[in-house]
C-alpha cells in the first residue's frame, strides 16, 4: 500500500479542506500573490483555484476567512508599498557612451515602482475600503438652492404657543409611525 506523501490529499480523490484553506489562506494574507499564484507554486500538488473558489462560495466560514485573509493582504500590501517607495538603487543605470560610462535616470524602472504602487492603492481600496478607500462626501446642495440646509431651528425663539403646536405634530406624526 502507497503512502501518500502529499499531506493536501486525504486519498486520490480528496482533499483535507481544512489543510489547503489554511496554507492558501495564509499566504495570501502574507503576500500579495493570488489563489492562482499560490496553487501553482506551492510544495505539494494543490486544487485548482476554481475548486477553492467554490469552496468559498458554498462555506460561510471559509467565505469569512477568505475576506479576512484579503484584508490583511490589504494591509501587507500597505508595506509592500513603502519598501517600492523607498528602495531606488535600480533608479540610476550606467551606461557607457565612447570611453566614458555614466549613471544616468531609468525613466523604465521608476514607470515600473509608480505601476506597481498604483495597482497596489488601487486593489487595497477594494479590499480594504473603510482604511484606504476614497473619502465620499455627499454634497445636498441643488443648483437652485432649494435642497440647501436651512440653519437649524432655535427653539429659544418660538413662542409657547409655537412649541405646543409642534410638539402636538409630533405626537400625531409618532402616533402614526407606530
Amino acid at each position: 500500500m502507497a503512502v501518500n506523501s502529499n499531506p493536501m490529499r486525504k486519498n486520490k480523490k480528496e482533499w483535507h479542506r481544512d489543510k489547503v484553506v489554511e496554507y492558501v489562506f495564509q499566504k495570501v494574507a502574507t503576500t500579495s500573490l493570488g489563489i492562482e499564484s499560490i496553487v501553482k507554486t506551492a510544495p505539494h500538488e494543490m486544487p485548482t483555484r476554481q475548486t477553492i473558489m467554490e469552496w468559498i462560495v458554498e462555506d460561510k466560514s471559509i467565505a469569512d476567512k477568505y475576506t479576512r485573509a484579503k484584508e490583511l493582504q490589504a494591509d501587507y500590501m500597505a508595506e509592500e508599498i513603502l519598501d517600492i517607495a523607498d528602495e531606488g538603487k535600480n533608479d540610476y543605470m550606467t551606461v557607457t557612451r565612447g570611453d566614458n560610462d555614466m549613471e544616468v535616470v531609468d525613466h523604465e524602472h521608476i514607470q515600473r515602482s509608480k505601476l506597481r504602487i498604483e495597482s497596489r492603492k488601487w486593489l487595497m481600496s477594494k479590499l480594504k475600503p473603510k482604511a484606504y478607500g476614497d473619502k465620499v462626501s455627499l454634497d445636498h446642495q441643488s443648483p437652485d438652492g432649494s435642497m440647501t440646509p436651512k440653519a437649524g431651528l432655535d427653539a429659544s425663539k418660538l413662542s409657547t404657543e409655537t412649541l405646543q403646536e409642534l410638539m402636538k405634530a409630533y405626537e400625531h406624526t409618532s402616533s402614526d409611525a407606530g
